[in-house]
């Protein structure tokens, strides 16, 4: 094994380690405000999702692509503030929201990066952190 640290590029599609593959990035613009349900171009193939957030600030209430067991990386870019809301506060579809810890808005800048796991069932929610 390498003692080598992993860097994952979000402009390259790399295997990484065993049993795990970035599947390439689907981006999304987000405008100033709340953002409500948003839709990502190929979601269901990205485990990597560049979102650039907008210059006055962008606020992320609830993400549409949710499946049980998706895991997504959100790259923060742009220079904008990014906040990601929980589901307590959000506005939008219901499966579509966030749980965040501590149910408390989560403050993101770039270059963050931050994991959501959609957990189904009785959940329905994307799980961040």
């Amino acid at each position: 094994r390498s003692s080598e640290p992993i860097i994952l590029d979000p402009a390259a599609s790399v295997a990484v380690g065993v049993g795990l593959k970035r599947t390439g990035a689907a981006t999304a613009t987000l405008a100033a405000g709340v953002n409500t349900d948003v839709v990502v171009t190929n979601m269901a193939t990205s485990s990597i999702v560049d979102v650039t957030a907008n210059a006055a600030g962008s606020t992320l209430d609830s993400l549409a692509g949710g499946a049980d067991g998706k895991i997504v990386d959100l790259y923060v870019d742009g220079t904008g503030v990014l906040t990601i809301n929980d589901s307590s506060v959000a506005t939008g579809t219901a499966n579509y929201k966030f749980l965040t810890p501590g149910a408390a808005p989560l403050v993101c800048v770039k270059p963050d990066v931050v994991r959501l796991r959609y957990r189904g069932g009785s959940v329905n929610r994307w799980l961040v952190g």
